[in-house]
């Protein structure tokens, strides 16, 4: 029985662990006339390496960024540059940001 619990123990430890470390960014981007979604728009995380390309619907999402408060840029041609700032990122939680 004891050494049913020290293997218990031991799993349960190593879950905790290697719970989540990272947080995630995600949104749509839209043209702000219109409302219709911006394919291709470029986010970036200033700061990092980190960044992504709109889908189909304006939809994207960052993955793997540390806990912290960074700025999001995006960008297209065509349009004027826009940038959030003050993004907090927290583990395991997506943090929404949109952009018209």
């Amino acid at each position: 029985m004891r050494i049913l619990q020290y293997v218990l123990a031991v799993i349960l430890s190593t879950v905790l662990l290697t719970a989540g470390q990272t947080g995630k960014i995600a949104g749509r981007v839209t043209d702000s006339g219109s409302g219709e979604p911006l394919i291709g728009c470029n986010v970036l995380v200033f700061g990092t390496s980190s960044g992504a390309a709109t889908d189909a619907n304006g939809e994207y999402y960052i993955i793997n960024l540390v806990p912290g408060s960074y700025d999001v840029e995006f960008s297209m041609i065509g349009y004027a540059a826009y940038t959030a700032s003050g993004v907090q990122v927290n583990i395991d939680v997506t943090t929404p940001v949109d952009a018209a």
